[in-house]
């Protein structure tokens, strides 16, 4: 998915809560069930069921940043650094940062790495985040006992699950260092063959 300043106003909008939603609570207050998230200039309330809804397109616009802002490659980097994409194009500016950050936070894909009241001590008094691109546990079933768990992965807009198996299939002809064979799971059907 292209990372574009156009795209995240589009998710904001849809995951924030309408005026109509809005009009069932007192004039002021915020809806009990809402999702804040505070970013640097902008705090939102999220609708959690729409915000909940757009996670992978969130996931996959927040992929799309430079990966020195992955957990499992870089470990976060400066919010001035956020501006381009992982390609070095520049996307958006500091407000739509601010935006997109806001819903990886609301989503739990965001993390800040020091608490606000340090900031100022931060090139341009703003804040390093990471993007959670790793899984405490695997997403699908795998039937191999043998395999050994290494995170997940991102290709083509979906999240698959990555293995290590140590005895390679025969005749695979695929082989990692040890002689194992990297395997990639993207369903919870018994392994392909």
């Amino acid at each position: 998915m292209l990372l574009t300043a156009e795209k995240v106003e589009e998710l904001v909008r849809y995951c924030l809560f309408t005026e109509e939603e809005l009009a069932a609570i007192p004039k002021g207050n915020v809806p009990s069930d809402a999702n804040i998230a505070r970013g640097v200039r902008t705090h939102m309330g999220f609708n959690p069921r729409r915000i909940k809804e757009k996670k992978e397109e969130i996931r996959a616009l927040l992929m799309e940043l430079p990966h020195q802002f992955r957990e499992s490659v870089g470990g976060g980097w400066s919010f001035l650094n956020a501006c381009n994409d992982k390609d070095g194009n520049q996307w958006g500016e500091h407000r739509d940062i601010d935006a997109l950050m806001c819903l990886g936070l609301g989503v739990g894909l965001v993390r800040l790495q020091l608490p606000r009241d340090v900031w100022g001590l931060l090139p341009g008094g703003l804040p390093y985040f990471v993007v959670i691109d790793r899984c405490a546990a695997p997403r699908y079933k795998h039937d191999c006992d043998s395999c050994v768990w290494l995170g997940t992965f991102h290709a083509d807009g979906k999240e698959r699950d990555f293995y290590h198996c140590p005895a390679a299939p025969e005749g695979s002809g695929s082989t990692i260092g040890d002689g194992g064979t990297p395997l990639a799971r993207f369903d919870n059907e018994p392994s392909h063959k």
